[in-house]
């Protein structure tokens, strides 16, 4: 497979303190339409974020459907970590804009769902309205493996301008392998 991904320029973040601000502050203050009731800071925990951290993202588009450990490793190999539902909520706040014209996901946590299968938070817009909803894979064919469609954007922290990170990945595991 013959991947060119196309990387967005950066997006900062600004501060982001983890520890005041709970689910529901950070939801309200995305100002979506709707919020899916299966995005909570139950099925999607914050416990590796802790503190104030001061983080860019980018987005990431490979313009044609891909797997999702596809994804995961091409982004990985490019020395992005991938955005959590909790990095997501303040790039919502901060870019409306983005969202209007994009649909994004954050790969970097799922919630195993109905029948054990990962499911992500994704950002969208349908009829001008914004909406943060979890869902999986699109399954193309019965009996093929479930990808993203080619206008998918992953959302991704940018190493080089994350400076003190509060939070740390260790204990998460590939979702995948």
């Amino acid at each position: 497979m013959n991947l060119q991904p196309t990387v967005s320029p950066r997006y900062p973040l600004g501060v982001v303190d983890y520890t005041r601000q709970g689910f529901e502050i950070m939801a309200a203050e995305a100002n979506q339409h709707w919020v899916s009731p299966t995005a909570t800071s139950q099925n999607f925990p914050s416990q590796h974020l802790s503190g104030m951290a001061q983080s860019a993202v980018r987005l990431i588009c490979f313009g044609q459907p891909i797997a999702p450990e596809v994804a995961q490793t091409t982004i990985e190999e490019m020395g992005f970590l991938h955005a959590t539902l909790w990095q997501m909520l303040p790039f919502a706040r901060k870019f409306p804009q983005i969202q209007k014209k994009l649909r994004i996901v954050a790969q970097g946590q799922s919630w195993m769902g109905r029948f054990g299968l990962p499911y992500f938070p994704i950002l969208a817009t349908h009829l001008s309205k914004r909406y943060l909803y979890v869902s999986r894979p699109i399954l193309a064919l019965p009996h093929t493996p479930a990808s993203w469609g080619p206008n998918t954007h992953f959302l991704v922290l940018d190493p080089a301008s994350s400076r003190a990170p509060a939070f740390s990945y260790a204990g998460v595991s590939r979702m995948y392998m």
